[in-house]
Order: C-alpha cells, then structure tokens, then sequence
C-alpha cells in the first residue's frame, strides 16, 4: 500500500515481469498536483511535473510502447500527453492540444486505422471522440474526430468503441 496526500484523478500499473527490468511492481497515479507519481512497489520513487492537473494515464500503445516505459495521460484542460518513465526520473515526450479544450476522460490504444502501430483514441467530456496515428517516431497525427451526444464523464466506464476498419 501507499498513502498520497493528493487527490488521484487515476492509475495504471505494470504488473509483468518484463515491463520495467528490475523494478519492482510499478504504479502510476495521475495526481491533483499536476503531478504523475510514480510509485514502485509500496515506495515513492519520483513525481513528474506537469502543466496541467492529469486526469487520466493509459500505456502507451497498450503495452508501454517501445520501451515498456511510456505513459499516455490526459489532462483537465483538454492536453495529450506521453510520458518516459524510467527508473529514477521520467521526462515528457510531447504534450499537446486537442480539438477542444474539454477535460480527457478516457484514453485507450487500438488499431482502428489499420495502420502500422496501435491509435491513440481520446473520449472527451463533453462526448468529442479524437482518432491519433502515431508514426515511427512516436509522434501523433489527427485522424478524425467523432461526436457523442452524451457527456463522457462517468469515470466508472470506460469508452467502448465500437468501430470498422476505415
């Protein structure tokens, strides 16, 4: 267990064997202070300051991409953003704007596109649903965007898409 004095907007955690070398059991909390904490097993290992407060982490790529060591978060004020979490200090790769400035409830990698790497999908809170390629460099590129009539704001749920090959 660990105790944390922020609010924590959201988790993941990488519990194979592989995923961080020696590390031991790995946690991300996506914290009010915007921070992400990294926390391995029951201990602090380190915060990464953001510019705006996390509220949801997702691996990159489904798996932590290339590295087993990267982190997709979005953030209250609409921002993407890919994290490098290695042992003993992280930095961010990119962050960015998307297409509203709504705050990210849910992100999720998936091969919609049928491209050569797993999509970025992003539902937003006031229901837009945004499509990234990532190309060879880890880098996004807007697809499309998607409208929902509903808020996507029920943190309980994550977005299921139902989606065809484009």
């Amino acid at each position: 267990n660990y105790l944390c004095t922020e609010d924590i907007h959201d988790v993941v955690s990488l519990v194979y064997e592989e995923a961080w070398g020696d590390r031991e059991y790995t946690s991300i909390l996506a914290c009010g202070n915007s921070t992400l904490q990294i926390i391995e097993g029951n201990n602090f290992a380190y915060d990464l300051k953001l510019n705006s407060v996390p509220f949801t982490v997702s691996l990159f790529m489904s798996d932590g991409g290339h590295t087993k060591m990267m982190v997709l978060y979005g953030t209250k004020s609409g921002r993407l953003g890919l994290a490098s979490l290695p042992k003993g200090n992280g930095k961010v790769v990119w962050e960015m704007d998307t297409t509203s400035g709504a705050c990210v409830t849910t992100i999720s990698c998936y091969n919609v596109t049928g491209g050569q790497f797993p999509d970025i999908i992003v539902g937003k809170e006031d229901g837009l649903i945004e499509i990234y390629t990532i190309d060879e460099t880890d880098n996004p590129h807007l697809f499309g965007t998607f409208e929902d009539s509903r808020e996507m704001s029920s943190r309980p749920k994550k977005l299921r898409l139902s989606c065809r090959k484009l």
